[in-house]
């Protein structure tokens, strides 16, 4: 059965929750594999930006002389590029597949945490507490483990939210684009470009996933926020 629609819908089946696609497969367990690529990569993109960017950051803001220069004007470049153009060049330029449109995304967003860390750590030095925590002589290491990263747990928290956003726009921006997931991979954007030819005899093959993204968004977003007003409330 070819381009069911969903069960409640008119002409639908009980057997298949979200109807079929263009070759009779479920859409509902396609969705949920989609789901689970993005998700999974978007994760793990997240994780990996905010671990390099901490570390970046908080070398770069703490460290003085050409180096610091070459990285803030290296940074200022790469941050007047669109991050999905800079995706983008990094898929040419290791080939498109899946696992290097995560890294593409990766490389791309990474700027942007850095430059974020960067001003909160800065924001955060000109404070009583670690000017008194400098006086005593403490580390950077020292200074950063017990001064800053302690009460910048809102400001991370902001921008972890915002890379976990932007890397699932990017992963289905880059499928629908044809330069994520291949033809054997089910991704929700490329779930979404596959069915964009069905738009008018099945809606619901482009719909059902734009909606899937955009709870996703969502859902992380609610979630980031209650811990940020629970940091804040814990703070006060």
């Amino acid at each position: 059965m070819l381009l069911l629609p969903p069960y409640w819908a008119d002409g639908g089946h009980q057997a298949f929750l979200l109807g079929t696609d263009d070759l009779g497969r479920d859409t509902f367990s396609r969705m949920l594999k989609g789901i689970q690529f993005t998700l999974n990569g978007a994760l793990l993109i997240t994780f990996a930006v905010s671990i390099l960017g901490l570390i970046i950051g908080s070398t770069a803001v703490l460290t003085k002389g050409v180096k610091a220069s070459v990285m803030h004007h290296l940074l200022d470049a790469l941050l007047a590029i669109p991050t999905l153009l800079t995706a983008i060049i990094f898929i040419v330029l290791f080939g498109m597949s899946y696992e290097n449109s995560l890294i593409a995304v990766s490389l791309s967003l990474l700027p942007q945490f850095i430059r974020g860390i960067y001003f909160a750590i800065e924001n955060e030095l000109t404070k009583q507490h670690i000017i008194a925590l400098r006086l005593d002589g403490a580390t950077n290491h020292r200074l950063l483990r017990y001064g800053l990263f302690p009460n910048m747990i809102e400001p991370i928290t902001t921008l972890v939210n915002r890379v976990f956003t932007m890397a699932i726009l990017e992963i289905t921006t880059l499928g629908f684009l044809g330069f994520g997931a291949n033809s054997e991979e089910v991704e929700l954007g490329s779930l979404i470009a596959k069915s964009i030819e069905f738009i008018y005899l099945s809606p619901y093959l482009v719909l059902i996933p734009g909606i899937a993204i955009f709870l996703i968004i969502i859902a992380f977003n609610i979630f980031s926020e209650g811990i940020r007003h629970a940091v804040i409330e814990g703070e006060a």
